[in-house]
């Protein structure tokens, strides 16, 4: 019981949501409790502000937010909705995210969020990112994902070669035709791959056997439309 939520007093946090729906650990209670714990439960940083610890053990967080109706950032209220998935036989792990809100800068990873596993779907909650934060479980697109870096002109597999491979002591890369060998003694090699060796490179470092066509039509992007 990793959230221990053998701790939880489901009837005061169904209660504190407003929850009277089914208890069952399916894709449709997952999503009707996210909705009702995010519309119950505000997002606050108060005691971080007053200079307060903020402990996340399930009766410290049950009576914070159910209990005495506060609210309280994201590791509280994940914490919190993670005991309760927990109780109610959900399967699922903590994961940590980027809050990338504020523009395109790479902020540290200060957020979590909890990736459930259920009825064949991997939904993403986050009961406890505030204003902008989602109000259900948002199922991972892959699809979308998929889609830009295949054929998108701005991503890095358009248009030129990649291959990488990891060894014992080193691992090997070829990007465009530029092939780099970097050892974990910190030594580094790199040599230019002629689009006639593309095929002997790929099979004899990474084990990877095309065809003729497909290695000409490889060879052909020579240096690489992204790397121009």
């Amino acid at each position: 019981m990793m959230w221990n939520g053998q701790d939880i007093d489901l009837d005061a946090y169904f209660a504190r949501i407003g929850y009277d729906g089914d208890a069952s650990p399916t894709l449709k209670t997952l999503g009707e409790l996210h909705r009702a714990h995010v519309a119950a439960i505000p997002f606050e940083n108060l005691d971080v502000a007053l200079g307060r610890p903020v402990p996340l053990d399930v009766k410290s967080l049950a009576g914070k937010l159910v209990a005495q109706a506060r609210g309280g950032y994201c590791y509280e209220q994940n914490s919190l909705f993670a005991a309760v998935l927990e109780r109610l036989g959900f399967e699922f792990g903590g994961r940590g995210a980027r809050n990338r809100t504020r523009g395109a800068w790479l902020p540290p990873v200060t957020q979590v969020l909890l990736a459930v596993t259920v009825e064949g779907q991997l939904p993403l909650c986050d009961a406890g990112f505030g204003g902008q934060g989602p109000l259900e479980p948002v199922p991972p697109d892959f699809t979308v994902m998929d889609h830009y870096s295949s054929s998108h002109p701005q991503s890095r597999f358009v248009g030129q070669v990649v291959a990488q491979r990891t060894a014992p002591g080193m691992r090997r890369a070829l990007v465009r035709d530029e092939f780099t060998t970097v050892r974990t003694d910190g030594t580094e090699e790199r040599s230019t791959v002629p689009a006639g060796e593309l095929g002997r490179v790929l099979s004899e470092v990474f084990d990877i056997v095309m065809e003729r066509e497909e290695l000409a039509q490889l060879g052909a992007l020579g240096g690489g439309l992204n790397g121009r």
